[in-house]
């Protein structure tokens, strides 16, 4: 979801198949609610992430790239 905004948005316990992943480059997911979501594998290069729930979420194979999370900007998959 290229430019996505999805502020307060609940997926919880969402996950993809293991052939797909999210797509959220540039998205604004600021506060929403992801706790213990699968974004393994997702895209989320440029991503705003800041006050969002990402206790349990999975990350596993996900790029982040110039990415606002809680901690922090992350640049760990540029």
């Amino acid at each position: 979801i290229p430019a996505a905004y999805l502020r307060l948005v609940n997926i919880k316990d969402v996950t993809t198949p293991p052939k797909h992943s999210y797509i959220f480059r540039r998205g604004n997911l600021r506060g929403a609610e992801l706790e213990g979501v699968d974004l393994s594998k997702a895209d989320l290069s440029g991503a705003d992430l800041g006050e969002a729930d990402l206790s349990e979420a999975e990350f596993d194979g996900a790029t982040f790239c110039n990415t606002e999370t809680p901690w922090g900007i992350d640049y760990s998959g540029c």
